[in-house]
């Protein structure tokens, strides 16, 4: 695979995942939300708001904790933003939300899906790794 386009965080950057339906979610040393052709895979802590407003603090590592996560199926994800400082942001149509800030160590977050479609937070948050069809 060739080397990604290097970009700084955008608001817009995963407007191809916006507006669909949850197919599934896989869990593993990850935490993977499946919708449709694109998968969101979480591989850093990160903070939950369910509908009825209760906070959760959740890591991929500790699998036993991540129930909240599972309360997700069924539902249709409405935004998926990337904010200055790489954090990604979900927020569902239950009105739950998700926040994975970038992490310092790894690489937090990245979104794969159709066509050779992949962004990836970098290390630290200083920026994305963007590939889609057209880099090839």
């Amino acid at each position: 695979m060739s080397e990604g386009r290097r970009v700084r965080p955008q608001p817009n950057v995963l407007d191809r995942v916006s507006g669909r339906d949850l197919s599934f979610i896989r869990v593993d040393h990850q935490t993977r939300l499946q919708f449709g052709g694109f998968e969101i895979v979480i591989e850093s802590p990160f903070h939950m708001t369910a509908p009825n407003g209760t906070e959760y603090n959740l890591d991929p590592g500790l699998r036993g904790r991540l129930g909240p996560v599972l309360d997700l199926y069924p539902d249709a994800l409405v935004t998926a933003t990337v904010d200055a400082d790489a954090s990604l942001r979900l927020r569902f149509a239950s009105g739950a939300t998700l926040e994975v800030p970038a992490d310092y160590a790894f690489e937090a977050w990245h979104v794969n899906g159709p066509d050779g479609f992949l962004v990836v937070c970098e290390t630290g948050g200083s920026g994305l790794a963007v590939w889609s069809s057209s880099d090839e």
